[in-house]
């Protein structure tokens, strides 16, 4: 398996993107608005916007990942590390998803590349640091690493009994979502809530663990809906 970078002729960087992504925000709401005009129609599935999708969501988050050389990348470097219960969570997924039914023409550069794993025989925080300078000495992306064995002490949970457990208690639905590679190297979704959440341009108060107050302050904090005007918060 061929893990390195693709040539910067062919794949811009996050960063470059992410500048291209502001350079053309008046365009790009251009676009988005004759794509939502186009895309309209009467689909009782599609509710109140009537935008057309594909009901197996799954496959279509699968393909827009696939299709994206860096986070493909990103998963084929992690899965070299062979840990238990491993995916790429959060923004990973999300962002993507959020940009695509958006109809971005850019995706939206990550903060972050969240890397989760759960392993009870070594839960030191040293251990995620030595990963992430590992990661990021053999890559350029801006890797996070948590192993959830260790953060229901900071979440004041019950232990985790897996990555999709773990993932369980997040705070927004639409964060909860992750993927993998199996050993055949084919891509894999974790979702303990599903996906469909993704496509209704939503960010949903977890229901199983509700933390309205942190919900408030990162729907605020993260600027989701500058990013994704589109977006609606679903706090009840």
């Amino acid at each position: 398996m061929n893990t390195s970078q693709p040539r910067e002729a062919d794949v811009p960087s996050l960063t470059g993107r992410a500048s291209l992504y502001k350079a053309t925000g008046a365009l790009r709401d251009a676009m988005l608005a004759s794509e939502r005009s186009r895309q309209h129609a009467c689909n009782e599935q599609g509710g109140e916007r009537g935008i057309r999708y594909p009901m197996d969501y799954e496959a279509q988050i699968k393909e827009w990942i696939e299709q994206d050389a860096e986070r493909m990348e990103a998963l084929s470097i992690a899965a070299d590390l062979c840990l238990p219960d491993w995916c790429l969570a959060a923004g990973f997924v999300r962002n993507l998803a959020w940009d695509k039914v958006h109809g971005f023409s850019a995706t939206t550069a990550l903060n972050d590349i969240d890397l989760i794993y759960l392993d009870p025989k070594d839960i030191t925080e040293a251990r995620d640091r030595r990963m992430e300078a590992k990661l990021r000495s053999s890559s350029d992306f801006p890797w996070s690493v948590k192993n959830q064995a260790r953060m229901h002490e900071r979440n004041v949970d019950d232990p985790y009994t897996s990555t999709t457990n773990a993932m369980s208690y997040w705070v927004e639905v639409e964060t909860a979502v992750g993927a993998t590679l199996d050993a055949s190297r084919e891509v894999v979704l974790v979702a303990p809530f599903g996906i469909e959440s993704l496509f209704n341009f939503t960010i949903t108060l977890n229901p199983k663990r509700p933390k309205p107050t942190d919900f408030r302050k990162r729907v605020a904090g993260k600027g989701w809906q500058e990013i994704w005007p589109e977006l609606t918060v679903v706090d009840a």
